[in-house]
């Protein structure tokens, strides 16, 4: 355990954020815990067990910066899956009126042939539309439709938008246990797309937000005394 521990250290150490000022540091690892709460195949786990092994005396700040940074990533998440379901409910845009098109005075051609079609006496009825041929057995003709008939239309065959296994699952979870199944947003996989499922179903933003702090936080705070048992 301790060499995969001085290893990791060491590693950390190369990169120069346990070199930084305290401050400095600890921006980076806000930064660090927001990046890797959203889509991004990120991990904070390890900066934050190097810099609380190098500033013993700071750990609470970083377990306070490694919380916030963390759980404003995972509302990021949660954000995207709101912004996403209203996009998709957004309705089409209105097509634009059409052009008018241009009017024949009274005078003109089309009201002269108007008045003509209306002076045809009733004697005359319009013809009536003439039924489909028939064969001799006195069946229609294969494929002619009578007159005001209904085609049926083939059912559409657009494919779904795909959904992914962990997408799937966060979306039953989240419909099954409401905002407190974002205590889970820390689990690796599916911690993500719990957050933007809640969002897409429009759950309550604080009640996501406090069972997403309070996750991410127990998470932290379980490393962090794992690693004063060991030291």
């Amino acid at each position: 355990m301790t060499d995969v521990w001085d290893t990791l250290w060491h590693g950390l150490h190369a990169t120069g954020l346990t070199q930084l000022p305290l401050p400095a540091a600890l921006g980076g690892l806000f930064a660090l815990a927001l990046l890797s709460a959203t889509l991004l195949p990120l991990g904070s786990e390890a900066a934050l067990l190097a810099l609380a092994h190098t500033h013993e005396h700071a750990r609470l700040w970083i377990w306070l910066v490694a919380t916030a940074g963390n759980t404003l990533g995972g509302l990021i998440t949660y954000a995207m899956g709101r912004g996403a379901h209203r996009l998709m409910q957004r309705p089409p845009d209105p097509p634009e009126p059409a052009a008018p098109t241009d009017v024949a005075p009274p005078g003109g051609p089309a009201h002269q042939a108007d008045q003509a079609t209306q002076a045809v006496p009733a004697e005359f009825p319009a013809p009536h539309a003439s039924a489909p041929p028939a064969t001799r057995s006195g069946t229609a003709t294969p494929g002619a439709t009578a007159p005001g008939a209904l085609t049926p239309h083939a059912p559409s065959s657009s494919p779904a938008a795909p959904v992914s296994q962990a997408q799937a699952l966060a979306r039953r979870w989240v419909q099954r246990h409401g905002a407190l199944v974002c205590l889970l947003s820390w689990l690796p996989g599916v911690g993500d797309p719990l957050c933007a499922a809640a969002g897409w179903l429009r759950l309550s933003f604080w009640r996501c937000a406090l069972a997403i702090a309070v996750g991410k936080g127990a998470r932290y705070a379980v490393l962090l005394g794992t690693l004063s048992g060991l030291g």
